[in-house]
């Protein structure tokens, strides 16, 4: 069955003292909410903005991103892509991310970029970061089930 896969990002609007506190709880809520409703991605994040993969059932997928447009520690929601795809590219993870900053600065290095930057990288840009980063928490714990 096709499912969609949406694309967005948002400016990050957590007071830096609460930053990692707040990040383990938008997780933490993700994936209870996303496990419920059958939605699957991976969150990319710096000290400015969010980049999220959504995929799901469509209507899924969409209340779930206006829940996110209605929660005040995302700001300025841009939608990068909306696409049907034959398959998931994160089936077994509710909502992936990964915690490691000097991860996400060597993939952006490799993308020629010093910072996350979702519109320059466009969705396909974004998924690849995302899988990359992906692969490496994959490698880094054993036990974590890969994507594909």
């Amino acid at each position: 069955m096709p499912l969609t896969r949406l694309t967005y990002w948002s400016t990050r609007r957590i007071p830096p003292q609460d930053g990692f506190k707040a990040i383990k709880q938008i997780l933490q809520a993700s994936i209870r909410n996303n496990a419920r409703d059958g939605v699957t991605g991976y969150m990319v994040f710096d000290d400015r903005v969010f980049a999220q993969i959504l995929e799901g059932e469509e209507a899924v997928v969409a209340r779930t991103y206006a829940r996110i447009g209605a929660d005040p520690r995302h700001g300025d929601l841009i939608l990068l892509d909306r696409t049907t795809e034959p398959r998931r590219a994160f089936p077994n993870w509710a909502m992936g991310a990964t915690l490691w900053l000097d991860d996400l600065k060597e993939v952006m290095a490799r993308q020629g970029m010093s910072s996350l930057e979702p519109d320059r990288l466009g969705p396909r840009g974004v998924l690849a970061v995302a899988l990359a980063l992906h692969a490496r928490e994959v490698a880094r714990q054993p036990g974590l089930r890969p994507s594909a």
